[in-house]
């Protein structure tokens, strides 16, 4: 995944926690990022405890992380990064 794509992911992600401060737990959103060789369908739900679990990909039964309102841009580019690596 190129650094644009996952820039991307992150800043949508961190938006959506945001927006999902004021939604009912089990609301979700979701949305497709390409990066020229691949579609990334990313989807995020609104936890119990403010927490918000993350799927990097449609294939995925379990959440690959999860993130808090306290997750800084930072750590959540690092945690795609690993996610991208572990593939």
């Amino acid at each position: 995944m190129n650094t644009k794509t996952r820039d991307e992911i992150a800043a949508w992600l961190l938006d959506r926690v945001a927006q999902g401060a004021s939604e009912e737990v089990g609301s979700m959103d979701y949305d497709d990022f390409n990066d020229g060789q691949e579609t990334h369908h990313v989807c995020i739900m609104r936890d119990e405890g403010g927490e918000f679990p993350v799927w990097m990909s449609a294939q995925s039964f379990a959440a690959d992380f999860t993130i808090t309102s306290n997750t800084t841009e930072e750590e959540l580019q690092a945690l795609i990064d690993e996610w991208y690596d572990d593939l």
